[in-house]
């Protein structure tokens, strides 16, 4: 078993979501505000948000240099990782895990976008490889691939486990070898891929693999909650499969197989609209939601705090009747 020190449980404070759920903020053990900066922020981040967040994280980070648990908010504001893992003060090689139903990988600008910002993670110098898992969105049918890291995914540096997507077919692109997936072969019209699936495994058996493949190895775990069906959530963006009692034994299997150098969760529903239409349609969120807001923290925050207990079994969340052991 790797021993896992405690975490410093923080809330990057943008949307205020998480003021919303007050038994989680009960917890909290440190808050870096930004909520001046909301706009400068979602979805993506401008010149104005991104020197006000680095700085903020900058000096947190000298004042808190053990591993941080941070609730982010909405996933809205997902591309807010990048500049936390930035923030890492010179890490040793480390596999970023990413949990999501979005792969985030898009090879395209702003650089600071809830949708790409795992590209650019992958040009920090301490990240070793990634590992994807849970992806069920329309991101994953082949086209999108033009804008994938595509080096990445053929070296098996970036490896992709959706949660039951079987195939992609990527047309008029031809590679070979593709070692981020189960297996691939080139046809007439492009590359298809297959995957290895969560659903195929089962959530349980799944994690277990993966804890193992991973067993011993420094690992930063980024969770957003659209990874999860809406009974166990509800976010902004539309949502995939896994069970929150899965995601719950991956936390703890991965916990208990690597050191974790840090997580963040994010996929609340942020409490006020996108501002400005081209946020908003890039979004595809010209409606509002409709489930009312008490509802909504109600379910996220049991959730938070399940999640929370996870990591940081000794707080003794009274949660854990959702997610046994």
């Amino acid at each position: 078993m790797t021993m896992n020190p405690d975490f410093k449980i923080i809330n990057l404070d943008v949307d205020r979501s998480i003021a919303a759920q007050p038994e989680l903020q009960s917890r909290l053990q440190g808050i870096v505000t930004l909520n001046e900066h909301q706009d400068n922020l979602r979805l993506w981040a401008n010149d104005e948000g991104l020197s006000a967040l680095r700085n903020k994280l900058r000096q947190f980070r000298q004042e808190h240099p053990e591993p941080w648990l941070t609730f982010v908010g909405s996933g809205d504001l997902h591309h807010l990782t990048l500049a936390l893992l930035e923030s890492l003060q010179h890490p040793a090689p480390f596999t970023l895990v990413l949990i999501d139903n979005h792969p985030d990988w898009f090879c395209e600008k702003p650089v600071f976008h809830c949708g790409n910002w795992l590209s650019g993670a992958l040009r920090l110098p301490g990240l070793q490889s990634a590992r994807l898992v849970g992806q069920d969105s329309e991101d994953l049918k082949g086209h999108h691939f033009w804008t994938a890291p595509w080096p990445d995914l053929c070296s098996g540096r970036l490896k992709i486990y959706p949660y039951r997507r079987q195939r992609s077919l990527v047309p008029l692109r031809w590679s070979a070898p593709v070692k981020g997936v189960q297996a691939w072969k080139q046809t007439l019209v492009g590359t298809e891929f297959t995957y290895q699936t969560v659903d195929s495994l089962g959530e349980i058996a799944f994690f277990d693999m993966l804890a193992q493949a991973l067993q011993g190895q420094r690992i930063y775990l980024s969770i957003d909650k659209d990874c999860l069906r809406e009974e166990d959530a509800l976010t902004d963006w539309e949502q995939g499969c896994l069970s929150l009692p899965g995601l719950v034994h991956g936390i703890r299997r991965l916990r208990e197989s690597c050191e974790i150098i840090g997580a963040d969760v994010c996929g609340e529903r942020a409490p006020t609209p996108l501002k400005g239409l081209a946020k908003r349609l890039d979004a595809g969120r010209l409606q509002e939601q409709t489930t009312p807001a008490a509802q909504v923290n109600r379910l996220n925050e049991q959730t938070n705090l399940a999640i929370l207990n996870a990591f940081m079994p000794k707080l003794a969340v009274t949660t854990e009747s959702l997610c046994p052991a």
